[in-house]
């Protein structure tokens, strides 16, 4: 009945050895489980973190491109404005020229009629 008793002793020594162990492992396991879920919000808010940078990269390059795009306007109007100004410029020296060659003929025309009185 002792060695009965011994060996009863025995094996619930080992089963509470057992179960130490198996707590001591779901302690660990609770542990890591924690971690993982503080991992999972810090993930969670870098994600969030980043959508805000990337619409506040999206909206600073769309408000850019409208500026340009404004620029770009302006510069298209500034350039048909002097355009348009250097035609007439153009034919404003144009006519002078045809003005002048005409005042030109009829000088050597009197310069001809003289000539021949």
């Amino acid at each position: 009945a002792a060695q009965e008793l011994e060996t009863v002793r025995d094996e619930m020594s080992q089963k509470s050895q057992r179960v130490l162990a198996a707590e001591r492992q779901l302690g660990e396991l609770e542990t890591r489980l924690v971690e993982r879920e503080e991992q999972g919000h810090e993930l969670t808010r870098a994600r969030d973190q980043l959508k805000r940078d990337l619409k506040e990269t999206q909206e600073q390059h769309e408000a850019r491109e409208r500026h340009l795009q404004q620029q770009l306007e302006q510069y298209r109007k500034q350039f048909e404005a002097q355009q348009q100004s250097l035609q007439s410029q153009q034919f404003e020296a144009e006519l002078k020229q045809q003005q002048l060659i005409f005042e030109k003929q009829q000088l050597e025309q009197q310069k001809n009629a003289t000539a021949q009185t």
